[in-house]
């Protein structure tokens, strides 16, 4: 396959809930996290247009850590 293919199969797993060790090469991982990193923008994107400024909610996610 296809570098694109395998990103998209990564980007499949991700969506799928499958752990980033699912993934069996570096463009499937690529995809995964790529994936993760787009719904983490779209859920800021949906606090700010709340009204919940994408800062807050940052500082308290990484206070729960």
């Amino acid at each position: 396959m296809d570098i694109e293919t395998e990103r998209a199969h990564g980007r499949k797993l991700y969506r799928a809930g499958k752990p980033v060790s699912a993934c069996q090469n570096r463009a499937q991982s690529e995809g995964w996290y790529a994936e993760e990193m787009a719904g983490a923008l779209a859920y800021l994107r949906a606090c700010e247009d709340g009204g919940l400024p994408a800062v807050q909610v940052v500082k308290e996610m990484e206070m729960a850590l």
